[in-house]
């Protein structure tokens, strides 16, 4: 704008010199200036830009796919869920007893069933352990080397002790106490056994030890055992395994519709997938309650219609969907599901344009409907998970009416054009800027390619109060036309729109308060003929911007 002051001072001059003979000026003292109205046009912008280009220009490529030509919207939510593993924790636990010593050799055995129990119907076989402490303490109230005793842990071995691990009291230190620590890195709980008192049944949850105490001669008394576990870390869990995970609330921003305030959209062929991936080697099965679509001012669910076919996601509370489960051949598996017209109401939600998703459900370990040769191999690691990952896909094709955008941008400045035509002190030409008026015209054509019929208005606002719009008494000013389309919806002929928007001085000084733009952009495909159309990623968009400025300036420029 700062270019206004040579300009007007080359019009000036330009009049001066071209409507006066210099022998007229002999004598004379001021030269005045006759009333003058100059304009001057400034080309802004002579560009062609292609539907593919518009969508990188926005950054949309998160959400934008360009396939064969063709353009797809898609929305992805990754959801991980985390299980609680202080279900899957080994507890803080000591085992103690006393036994006598008598004359004999005895092996007594202990059984303390539930001792790693993570939900009733759990039947955990094994733990693989990746740290921890366990303490054997004994004590006796005698004197004598004629009594032996020996503590096997049936229920735990390492490396270094494949079957079990044993343990015998050194006296050394003190002739009453005697205690030992083993670290339990890489050390595995063994929790199954079969019932003594049912041969053939197993006995699962169960932590089992043995002690065995010999006496050749005549000492007697009681021996007392503490054994302790702490701090223990599990690296697996192996067994029959249930547990169940409610997910909470998970929530998809719809990007595109975010935006949307009114119109309806009726894109062909949209699809939600589901894609289930877990790391727990154990079958489960999930459960969605519900995905909800919303905006503002509407909300619908999700639902399956007609009779679901094979490999069909169930949804609503109570219908199960089976998963696959890890192995230690391919410790991550995934399973996909889609939703489309076929299977669901998904058709029926897109046109009231939704800009928000949710989701609630929940995740059932050890749920199949399999008949599996043993239930007790399947395991949990410490760093099993599952997630879920929410994929709607809207490929553009179909028609869009009256579907109106908003769009705010905030901190706007506008230059004071008087401002630029202040008299500076030292300047040799002086005129009063009341007698300087002006207008602003902005000038457009458009040639289209791409089948949408676009208007266009910008609402003016400080401080939350509307100042002005650009266009007058209409909603929105339709600035690009759609072009000739075929039966098929593919454009044939581009179309083409001359635009001019003219601003008065005192339009412009009121909008040049605002500190906020609204733009709002209304979109309808196609034609009354043929309103359903295909877009593609080629089709383009040329469009040629000037603006002219018309200054008027009034006698009195000194």
């Amino acid at each position: 704008m700062k270019k206004f002051k040579p300009i007007v001072i080359v019009a000036l001059v330009a009049s001066v010199f071209s409507g006066c003979y210099v022998d007229d000026y002999k004598n004379i003292d001021t030269i005045r200036i006759e009333p003058i109205s100059p304009s001057y046009g400034f080309p802004l912008v002579n560009s062609t830009v292609s539907i593919a280009d518009l969508l990188q220009a926005v950054d949309s490529s998160d959400f934008v796919e360009v396939r064969d030509d063709r353009i797809f919207l898609k929305f992805s939510q990754e959801m991980d869920f985390n299980v609680d593993l202080n279900s899957f924790k080994v507890p803080d636990k000591e085992f103690s007893g006393t036994l006598p010593v008598l004359p004999s050799t005895e092996s007594y055995d202990h059984y303390f069933p539930d001792y790693a129990t993570i939900e009733n119907e759990s039947q955990i076989k094994s733990i693989k352990l990746k740290g921890g402490d366990l303490t054997i303490g004994f004590q006796r109230n005698f004197l004598g080397d004629d009594v032996s005793i020996r503590l096997v842990l049936h229920s735990l071995t390492n490396a270094q002790n494949p079957d079990s691990i044993e343990i015998t009291p050194d006296w050394s230190s003190n002739p009453y106490e005697s205690e030992t620590s083993i670290d339990l890195a890489d050390a595995v709980l063994n929790l199954s056994f079969e019932d003594p008192d049912s041969p053939g049944e197993m006995l699962y949850n169960t932590f089992s030890y043995a002690i065995e105490l010999s006496s050749t001669g005549g000492t007697t008394g009681e021996v007392t055992t503490n054994i302790s576990f702490s701090s223990i870390e599990f690296e697996q869990f192996i067994g029959l395994i249930r547990y169940e995970l409610e997910m909470p609330t998970q929530e998809l921003d719809l990007e595109a519709f975010s935006s949307v305030i009114d119109g309806e959209i009726y894109l062909k062929n949209p699809s939600l997938g589901l894609n289930l991936g877990t790391s727990f080697g154990v079958p489960s099965s999930i459960e969605i309650s519900q995905i909800k679509f919303a905006n503002s001012n509407n909300e619908m669910l999700l639902e399956n219609v007609g009779t679901p076919q094979e490999n069909t996601f169930l949804l609503g509370a109570g219908n199960k969907n089976f998963l696959p489960f890890a192995t230690i051949e391919e410790p991550w598996v995934n399973q996909s599901y889609i939703l489309n017209a076929d299977n669901s109401n998904i058709d029926q939600i897109l046109p009231f344009a939704p800009n928000k998703v949710f989701l609630d459900g929940k995740f059932l370990l050890g749920d199949t409907d399999a008949t599996h040769e043993d239930p007790h191999n399947f395991f949990v690691n410490d760093t099993s998970t599952f997630n879920l990952n929410l994929d709607i896909e809207v490929p553009l094709e179909g028609s869009i009416e009256g579907l109106t955008f908003s769009y705010d941008m905030y901190d706007i400045s506008f230059p004071k054009i008087d401002d630029l035509f202040e008299t500076q002190p030292d300047s040799d030409i002086n005129f009063d800027v009341e007698l300087l008026d002006y207008s602003v015209e902005v000038l457009m054509k458009t040639t289209n390619e791409i089948p949408l019929n676009f208007g266009l208005q910008v609402v003016f606002s400080d401080r939350s109060t509307i100042l002005d719009s650009l266009f007058n008494d209409v909603m929105a000013e339709n600035i690009i036309l759609s072009p000739t389309i075929d039966s098929q919806g593919n454009p044939i002929e581009p179309s083409e729109k001359r635009t001019s928007v003219k601003l008065t001085k005192e339009k412009y000084s009121e909008i040049a308060q605002a500190n906020k733009l609204q733009l709002i952009l209304h979109l309808d495909t196609g034609t009354e003929e043929q309103p359903e159309v295909l877009f593609k990623a080629s089709q383009q968009l040329g469009v040629q911007i000037s603006v002219k400025f018309d200054l008027e300036i009034g006698s009195g420029v000194q």
